[in-house]
């Protein structure tokens, strides 16, 4: 049993940091894409 909370406590920890990540990842994809269209039209 005891393997058992240690692993359900790394499931929800990497879950938690995952969910954290997610959104940074779109943010800094969606920063990147808009900088490029910005670029594009200032040529």
């Amino acid at each position: 049993m005891f393997y058992y909370k240690i692993l359900v406590w790394l499931f929800f920890v990497v879950l938690a940091m995952i969910s954290a990540c997610v959104p940074l990842i779109w943010l800094v994809l969606f920063i990147g894409l808009w900088d490029i269209e910005e670029a594009n039209n200032r040529h």
